[in-house]
């Protein structure tokens, strides 16, 4: 009798072993779920902050190519319907200058649009300007 009394307290003993061992094993899981969760939301956010710096230097190449074909068309004389590539380094700009609704004007004088794209990396920003 006192044989099988020991039995039962072992084995109650071990059961409860068993039940500390499964919680500590769900915490850690849980623990780690919440910290790869982390992660991923940090990681995203770098890459969000790495793209804005690369959009903000396309807008400023696209600013750049408006400037440059408006110093052309005041004082080089170009025409509507001319257009400009350039490249400042790795950001680059595309431009073009067309009359708004079909309009055939002559700059400076009259109407006119410039659309200006920038370039950098991944980032592709434009500007539309017009007189």
């Amino acid at each position: 009798m006192a044989d099988l009394k020991k039995k039962r307290k072992l084995n109650d003993g071990l059961k409860e072993r068993g039940v500390s061992l499964y919680l500590t094993v769900m915490i850690l899981i849980v623990l780690l779920t919440i910290g790869l969760m982390i992660a991923n939301l940090l990681i995203g956010q770098l890459k969000i902050i790495k793209s804005m710096g690369q959009s903000m230097v396309a807008f400023y190449a696209a600013d750049t190519g408006i400037e440059r074909i408006m110093r052309k068309l005041y004082i080089e004389g170009w025409q509507l319907g001319d257009s400009l590539e350039g490249s400042l380094g790795a950001p680059r700009y595309e431009v073009e200058t067309f009359a708004p609704l079909g309009l055939d004007c002559p700059p400076p004088n009259e109407y006119f649009c410039i659309k200006s794209v920038g370039f950098y990396y991944g980032a592709r920003r434009s500007i539309e300007v017009s007189r």
